[in-house]
């Protein structure tokens, strides 16, 4: 995440949405070194714990309880300079992933940066052959069938597929790290 912040002070940016925040992880170390940060999730435990992890450090982000799937994400046009998606939108469908997509290139304006992380279908094809049980129920996407994760969508992706995904984007560079692809990107 050093990384992707450099990139953004860099280009005098400084609003920047935590897509799918979680326990805010990333939301708490972007507000710490002065970013306006703005996080969704669909946990109302997780948006809790990242408040609590805010304030037990004096900082401040604006949270919200959003599921990705319903769009439009509730944010205006070009509203960010940038954009941290670090594992969250591949735990849909592809038709929903493409959506949430076109929605990240909405909120994003021209210049702005996309930070996304996705797993690789290798990782798919790994887990598969080490006896993870999963359905594949469209391609790419695979339905755990136990486990923490039992029912939520996974859609694993190859770097084409990422990259046609995200047309208004150009890439700024894409690598693969622990099985995800890694992509940084500036809205055309």
């Amino acid at each position: 995440m050093e990384a992707v912040a450099k990139i953004i002070r860099q280009a005098n940016m400084s609003k920047v949405l935590d897509f799918g925040c979680g326990t805010g992880r990333h939301t708490v170390y972007l507000a710490n070194i002065g970013f306006e940060v703005y996080g969704f999730d669909w946990s109302k435990a997780a948006i809790g714990r990242t408040r609590l992890e805010l304030a037990k450090h004096g900082l401040g982000a604006n949270l919200r309880v959003w599921d990705m799937n319903e769009t439009p994400l509730p944010y205006p046009d070009s509203f960010f300079d940038a954009v941290i998606a670090v594992a969250v939108f591949h735990h849909t469908y592809i038709e929903k992933i493409e959506h949430i997509a076109s929605e990240i290139e909405r909120i994003t304006r021209s210049g702005g940066i996309l930070y996304a992380e996705v797993p690789t279908y290798e990782e798919a094809i790994r887990l598969k052959l080490e006896g993870s049980k999963s359905e594949e129920v469209e391609p790419g996407t695979f339905l755990p069938l136990e486990g923490d994760e039992a029912g939520i969508p996974h859609h694993h992706f190859k770097r084409d597929e990422l990259l046609r995904l995200l047309p208004n984007f150009t890439r700024l560079n894409i690598e693969e790290r622990n099985e995800h692809l890694c992509l940084t990107a500036t809205r055309n």
